[in-house]
Formats: C-alpha cells, sequence, structure tokens
C-alpha cells in the first residue's frame, strides 16, 4: 500500500482550523502505522517486505474488528525528503500526540507511530511547521488541569522527539486552545484562541519561538484583544510578514462571526492592531484558513450568507489591503460545507472540505487572480460513513490531503486516511489510502529481523477483554510463516505495547506486564527462537518494582538493551 508520492498534496482532516500549507517547510500531513489493520487482519505494507499494493495478511485466525478508539485532526509538513504527519490519538486512554514519518513513495517509516507527547491528560489539535532542520510540533495540552495552555515540541528529521516533556509556549490563565504555527526562516509564530482576560472573552495572542525550543515572548504577543470573542486562528509567512486570520464575533451572539486579520513581522509586532476586516457580510462567517503565494495570501473560511454554509475565499496583498471584498465563492453546493484548509503548490492554490451532504471530502483549485478552475468540486474520498476535517500539504509535485474517516466503525471509532491530487486536479489514490487504525482487535504492532525472517509481534485481543502478545514470523518474499499466530504471552490480566529486538538467531520480545495487578505495570520479557518456539513461557521479569510503562529494546552485539 502506497500512502505518498513525490510533490503530493497531503490533505488531512482536522477541526478545519490550522492545516493550511504555504511553502516547502510549511506543510501537514498524517500517518502512524507501517503494519496496516485492515480486512479483519494485520496487515504489513512495508517496501521492505516487497508486498503487493494492498499489504499481505499476517494474523488469519482473528476477525477484523472496527477502531474502539480514534485518531483525529491530523496536520501535516515536509521536510523535503519525507512527510511529518502528527495527529490527537486515544490508543491510551485521554488522547496524546502522536506522529509518523512518511517517505515520497508513500512508505510509512514508523509502524507503531512517534509518542510526540504522552504526558498525563488530554492533548488535542496538533499543527506542525518544519525549519529546514527539525519539526516543531504545537498542541493545547491539559497536564491535568482544569484549563488548557499551549505545548510543543521539536521532533528531528529522523523521528526522534527533542522535547520529551515539552515545551511551556503559554501557561496563562484561563484556557488556550487551537494553535496553529507557521515558520519565517529564523523563528516560529506560534497563534492560539486564548482565555487569559476572561472565559467569555476570547482573543488571539501569539508567541515566537527559536529552532532551539527557546520562547520569545513568554507572556504572548496580543494578536486581537478587541470586545468580543475571536475564534480559531490560523497563520502563514509570506516572505516578509505573517499573517495571522480569525473568525471575529459581532454583536452579543457567537454565532454570528466575521473573517478579520493582522499581519505580525518577524520581530513580534502587530502591524494590523485594529485588524483587516476580511469578510463582514451577513451572517456567519468562521474558521478561517490561510496560504500564502509570495505575494498575496489567499483566506478561505465557512460562510453563511446564503442562509446555508458554503466555502468563500478572498486575496489579502502584502501591505494588508483587501483584494476581493465581496469575496470569492469556492463551493456553494447543496447541503453545508465545512472545515475548508489550503494549500499554494507555486502555480494554483488547493482548497479543500468536507461537504456535509455525505461527509465527503472535495475540494477545488484556485488561481492567484482568484478564479475557481473546478466550480463542481473534486470528489476527493466518497467513502462509507463521515470523513472529515481535512488537512493539505504540498511537496513539490503533488498534493496529500489526510482526514479523520469513520467508514471502519463510525463516530470515536475514525481513523485517519489521506489521498495524493495531482496539479490537473485527479485524485490518485480514490479509495484512500489508511494511514492509521492504531485501536482495533490487534494493534500497536513491531517487528525485527534476523537475517532470515522478520518476527512481527502485537497487542491482541482474540482472548476476550484482556490484551495478550502474539506474533508471526515472515519471510523474504512476504510469506507469512505462522498463519494462526504464536502465543508469546497469555498471562493473566493485559499484556500491552511489545516491542522486539534480535540478536542474529533468536529474538527478545519485551512488553508492558500487568499481572500483578490492572495498577501494577511491570516490565516482562520472552525469548522467540527463529522456528518460532517460545523459549520463556512464563515470560522474563524484567522490572517488577518500578511502575514500567512502554518497554523499548535494542540489541549491540553483545546483550539486549531494554528502556521503559
Amino acid at each position: 500500500m502506497k500512502l505518498l508520492y513525490k510533490n503530493t498534496y497531503l490533505v488531512a482532516f482536522t477541526f478545519g482550523l490550522c492545516l493550511f500549507t504555504t511553502s516547502i517547510n510549511a506543510y501537514d500531513i498524517t500517518s502512524p502505522l507501517d503494519i496496516n489493520l485492515i480486512e479483519n487482519q494485520v496487515y504489513n505494507s512495508r517496501n521492505f517486505l516487497e508486498s503487493r499494493e494492498d499489504g499481505f495478511l499476517i494474523d488469519t485466525s482473528i476477525a477484523y474488528i472496527p477502531a474502539i478508539d480514534d485518531q483525529r485532526y491530523p496536520s501535516i509538513a515536509f521536510d523535503g525528503t519525507n512527510y511529518l504527519v502528527v495527529w490527537q490519538d486515544n490508543r491510551s486512554g485521554p488522547y496524546d500526540i502522536y506522529g509518523a514519518r512518511v517517505d515520497q513513495n508513500g512508505n510509512v517509516l514508523d509502524s507503531a507511530g512517534i509518542a510526540i507527547s504522552t504526558f498525563p491528560c488530554y492533548k488535542s489539535n496538533p499543527s506542525i511547521a518544519f525549519d529546514g532542520t527539525n519539526y516543531l510540533v504545537v498542541w493545547s495540552d491539559r497536564r491535568c488541569g482544569s484549563w488548557a495552555d499551549i505545548y510543543g515540541a521539536r521532533v528531528t528529521q529522523s523521528g526522534t522527539v527533542l522535547d520529551t516533556v515539552g515545551i511551556a509556549i503559554s501557561t496563562a490563565a484561563n484556557g488556550q486552545w487551537y494553535p496553529c504555527v507557521a515558520f519565517d526562516g529564523t523563528n516560529y509564530l506560534v497563534v492560539w484562541q486564548d482565555e487569559r482576560s476572561g472565559i467569555m472573552q476570547r482573543d488571539v495572542y501569539g508567541a515566537r519561538v527559536d529552532q532551539s525550543g527557546n520562547v520569545l515572548d513568554p507572556t504572548g504577543i496580543a494578536i486581537s484583544i478587541a470586545p468580543n470573542n475571536q475564534w480559531y486562528p490560523s497563520v502563514t509567512y509570506d516572505g516578509t510578514n505573517f499573517l495571522v486570520v480569525w473568525g471575529h464575533q459581532h454583536g452579543n451572539y457567537p454565532w454570528l462571526q466575521d473573517i478579520y486579520g493582522a499581519r505580525v513581522d518577524q520581530a513580534g509586532n502587530v502591524l494590523d492592531p485594529n485588524g483587516i476586516i476580511i469578510s463582514m457580510v451577513s451572517n456567519c462567517q468562521k474558521q478561517p484558513s490561510v496560504a500564502s503565494d509570495g505575494t498575496n495570501y489567499l483566506v478561505v473560511w465557512m460562510d453563511n450568507r446564503s442562509g446555508s454554509y458554503d466555502i468563500y475565499g478572498a486575496r489579502v496583498d502584502q501591505f494588508g489591503a483587501l483584494l476581493d471584498p465581496v469575496g470569492i465563492a469556492i463551493s456553494t453546493a447543496v447541503n453545508n460545507q465545512a472545515s475548508p484548509n489550503v494549500a499554494f503548490d507555486g502555480t494554483n492554490y488547493l482548497v479543500v472540505w468536507e461537504e456535509e451532504g455525505g461527509y465527503d471530502i472535495y475540494g477545488a483549485r484556485l488561481t492567484t487572480a482568484g478564479v475557481v478552475l473546478d466550480p463542481a468540486g473534486i470528489a476527493i474520498s466518497t467513502a462509507p460513513d463521515v470523513q472529515e476535517h481535512p488537512a493539505v500539504a504540498f511537496d513539490g509535485t503533488n498534493y496529500l490531503i489526510a482526514w479523520k474517516d469513520g467508514r471502519n466503525g463510525g463516530y470515536y471509532q475514525e481513523d485517519i486516511y489521506a489521498s495524493q491530487l495531482d496539479q490537473t486536479g485527479n485524485v490518485l489514490d480514490p479509495d484512500g489510502i489508511l494511514i492509521s487504525t492504531a485501536a482495533n482487535q490487534q494493534q500497536n504492532p513491531s517487528a525485527a529481523f534476523n537475517n532470515a525472517n522478520y518476527l512481527v509481534v502485537w497487542e491482541d485481543g482474540r482472548n476476550g477483554f484482556y490484551w495478550d502478545i502474539y506474533g508471526a514470523r515472515v519471510d523474504q518474499n512476504g510469506n507469512v510463516v505462522d498463519p494462526t499466530a504464536i502465543a508469546i504471552s497469555t498471562a493473566t490480566d493485559y499484556q500491552i505495547y511489545p516491542a522486539v529486538a534480535c540478536d542474529g538467531t533468536n529474538y527478545l520480545v519485551v512488553w508492558e506486564d500487568h499481572r500483578n495487578g490492572a495498577y501494577e505495570s511491570d516490565i516482562y520479557g520472552a525469548r522467540v527462537d527463529q522456528n518460532g518456539t517460545v523459549l520463556d513461557s512464563l515470560g522474563i521479569e524484567i522490572t517488577i518494582s518500578t511502575y514500567g510503562r512502554f518497554p523499548s529494546v535494542t540489541f549491540d552485539g553483545s546483550n539486549y538493551f531494554v528502556v521503559w
């Protein structure tokens, strides 16, 4: 199964707030699993196994169960070689932030995903940008408090998280929500919705973060503190200044909003302190997204001027002048259109949105002159059930579009899918590319190779409520050597988060083990020989004296090294 192609936009469904991209180093993307859990089974689609394009079956004994938890709100960036897709992930309980790298041939490089933030409690709405060396991922983080703050972490191009406890970007009073990030060649600008002035007074604040992770504006930059509420900011950079856009409440009714914006220079100065009025027609305009073509900006939003929500846009020049005062009608189809996102490919823009009649994903290209090239829209995904919250990025040749997808289980069991779209508007993956089904009957796989076969291991729910550890060998031709799977640990209670390494002959599988109590997490392991025999049927106690979680294992040529 191929995931992305060189020079493709990636569109990911998110809340429709901050999934724009502006240049080769500011894209949004999504994806965690390389070993895909599809068609009632565990699959592997890595190119190094030279599998079929649709993957091949590893475990033939288990029926697929739709995801019991969900992954949502993806965002994407491109580093010139690979994409990094990040998302909000519920595989372990309250939402964490995960990511995965995807190469330009569509191969997922991080089979179990990269845990970017698993600090306790709820984290949401990630956004991502690339600075030429590392990525910065930002999100809203409750850290077990009543209110959310804005945190971030840098991630290297090899997938290493540099800031494992996170960077506190804003911990002001009350809540900070819905961050968005862009890069100007020197520093990042992170913007968010801010309630420090009161929970009924939502403003737009921002802060610059340098490439070393230092917050340059610890008390924040007040971008808009106008009366009433400002909602859901988005940001892009045009080569000189940032443009921040948001929904501004007019009057006493939160559901009546206009679209405003303001430019911020590289020193953090707000150039338009009273805001730029981008759209102020009747009814409600909300959830803007913005991209730049290097000369002008294109701002897109949901627009209720006709009584149902359509997608409109307007161009703003680099001096803050509005070029399309009545707006550009991008999609006025029957039913509502929601959650727009926009990217630029060097010639045209691509705007994507969710079409609420069938909860599908549509898009349309616009020229830099504001001409809509696809007035009927491009059907990007019309799969069963819901597809929502798209995000989009461009890699120099094609777009990659990713979204939250309910085809395998409906609401609260969504996965992350994606599709490529070329610059002429052709959908390259009409059935979609499955990027993440992290929580299923079999989940959280890991793999190692012993010069003859791979051993793929995973959490397995075949025996009832509790998870066990199972595995299967796969040869270099992609043949599954153990079609009914190997029971590595079926101890009492549950065993989760397996990892595996090889010493050249045998494998060592390690996992988080709760046999001593649901609230007692230990680290156990077991050796598996090259014939698939489990050499330690009761498991090896690696640590039972600490609260051990999320083990990992490697081999140094003499010994295994286990960390947790």
